[in-house]
């Protein structure tokens, strides 16, 4: 079974968003619901599973990640099906392999997330805000930050269980082209109450990476961070 989780954020001004009356697209009920943004996944590679659309804003990639995994594990894992991975590629299944998609007993998730600026509308609304830098560039950690600047970006990948022997990353076939990474633990949580509504919360924070380290030892240790420069 195959499912679909994608972090996605409203307000981007595309799909007829700034569009008003009569010249409104018909397709823009469809290109500017979150709903979609994963059912069109499914839709396209005939996916049966659920298909979740996720929006905790700046976190929602991350975020679909966690739910994605969550599930497998409540689930008891997605099983390892590597010679499927190579069909999941730009164009969609043929009703045979459709077919053979909603019959397979094999699982896997398809999770991303994508930031495109297609209009003005929500570009204007957090320049009012305040959120935005005065020369649009992040500076994070720097005593000089002054809000960040915006980016577009999209990427996707499968999500997979490494299966109940644990093995390794050199014993699971991946396919030419395709960079595997292993994702030892996952956590989430809510600011809660801040500074503000749009504030971090460091306490929280905090508590969300202590519980995914908690998750993850002994299996690694950090080699490398990466981290989000709130602006907001």
């Amino acid at each position: 079974m195959e499912y679909a989780h994608l972090g996605s954020g409203g307000g981007g001004g595309g799909g007829g968003g700034d569009r008003t009356g009569g010249d409104a697209s018909p397709y823009a009920a469809t290109g500017s619901a979150l709903s979609v943004a994963a059912g069109r996944i499914a839709f396209a590679f005939g996916f049966g599973s659920t298909a979740v659309s996720v929006d905790t804003a700046c976190s929602a990639a991350l975020t679909a990640v966690h739910v994605a995994r969550s599930g497998a594990l409540h689930r008891g894992g997605f099983a390892d099906d590597s010679s499927r991975l190579s069909n999941l590629n730009l164009n969609s299944y043929s009703n045979s392999e459709r077919s053979a998609s909603s019959a397979s007993s094999s699982r896997h998730s398809v999770c991303g997330g994508a930031n495109l600026m297609l209009g003005a509308t929500n570009a204007a609304a957090i320049r009012a805000a305040g959120m935005l830098a005065v020369d649009g560039r992040c500076k994070t950690f720097d005593a000089g930050a002054d809000g960040y600047g915006r980016g577009e970006a999209c990427g996707v990948f499968l999500l997979r269980h490494s299966g109940p022997g644990g093995e390794s990353d050199s014993d699971q076939k991946v396919p030419i082209g395709v960079l595997g990474v292993r994702v030892d633990a996952s956590a989430a949580n809510q600011d809660g109450r801040s500074g503000s509504l749009t504030a971090p919360n460091g306490l929280a924070q905090r508590a969300a990476i202590a519980e995914a380290w908690r998750e993850s030892a002994p299996a690694s240790f950090p080699r490398a961070v990466s981290t989000h420069g709130t602006g907001t």
